[in-house]
């Protein structure tokens, strides 16, 4: 099997595959730049098979060590910084991918919105053994050449199996170990799944409760209970959290101005975004670009 790196395939956009899905091993060096995923319109799905790196994922560190997963949806914000020779898995998802395998909006956007941590974890030798057979599966067929219709159904379902497997993973491991809430109520689980989904529809324009209590016909009290419940986050927070990750990429990823940021995310002026910035930063914007 070859082994790439990882920029010839991640970019902000979707896989160049015609599967919609496709899986390769990447070698990050100490010597290398560390690697910025930023918004790729895809799910990633990363497993360390040998060396050492750090990810930071929305402002969270993990060690990536041999055996440890993580995933990187398609609104995170990631950074990968090898501390030696790391190889790992690297397997992307476009959303027609997964729209065409899975019941996205009712089944897979709603579960992937409640993983905590990115998923991380690092598997026991059992599953790693289990991981590595269908992580290998998914990069032969890749290599395949994608011009036989047998070829390509075999990449999807040797795709979709490893998938399969890294949530099932994930799942049992948050319930182990009380990751996520036991969700008693379908109407509160539908409501905040529902919220979710409106914030990464409307953070730009909309940063009112009000809005989003609104459009899901209840009230900004009983809404905020519900997110606090499922997320131990106020619903304010959870849509501050999703402004501010915007807000960091722009200031330090562009060359917008202060006063073109403002208006972007719907500011009513330059000045206001200063206070709102600094409020929560401690420094103005212009102090933190330069940071």
């Amino acid at each position: 099997m070859g082994i790439d790196t990882f920029s010839k395939h991640i970019y902000r956009g979707n896989p160049v595959s015609t599967s919609g899905g496709t899986a390769f091993l990447c070698r990050l060096t100490e010597h290398d730049t560390p690697f910025l995923v930023h918004r790729t319109s895809a799910f990633l799905l990363l497993y360390c098979m040998e060396g050492d790196a750090e990810i930071v994922l929305d402002n969270n560190e993990y060690s990536f060590l041999p055996n440890a997963m993580i995933v990187c949806r398609a609104d995170d914000t990631m950074s990968i910084k090898a501390l030696n020779e790391c190889i790992f898995l690297c397997a992307i998802y476009n959303q027609e991918y997964l729209s065409n395998q899975f019941h996205y909006n009712e089944e897979f956007y709603p579960y992937i919105t409640r993983i905590k941590n990115g998923g991380y974890m690092v598997l026991d030798a059992g599953c790693s053994e289990r991981f590595k057979s269908l992580a290998t599966c998914a990069v032969c067929n890749n290599e395949l050449a994608t011009d036989s219709d047998w070829a390509k159904g075999s990449m999807v379902s040797s795709m979709k199996a490893l998938l399969c497997m890294a949530m099932y993973w994930i799942e049992m491991s948050e319930k182990q170990n009380v990751l996520t809430d036991d969700y008693s109520s379908y109407r509160a689980k539908e409501i905040f799944n529902n919220f979710i989904k409106l914030i990464s529809e409307n953070y730009m324009t909309e940063r009112r409760v009000y809005f989003y209590a609104s459009r899901l016909c209840i009230t900004p009290k009983y809404l905020s209970r519900i997110v606090h419940e499922k997320s131990g986050k106020t619903a304010s927070r959870m849509i501050k959290e999703a402004v501010l990750r915007e807000i960091n990429y722009l200031l330090k990823n562009t060359t917008l101005s202060i006063k073109e940021i403002s208006n972007t995310m719907n500011f009513p002026n330059a000045s206001f975004f200063c206070k709102y910035f600094k409020n929560e930063f401690g420094i103005s914007p212009n102090r933190y670009r330069e940071s």
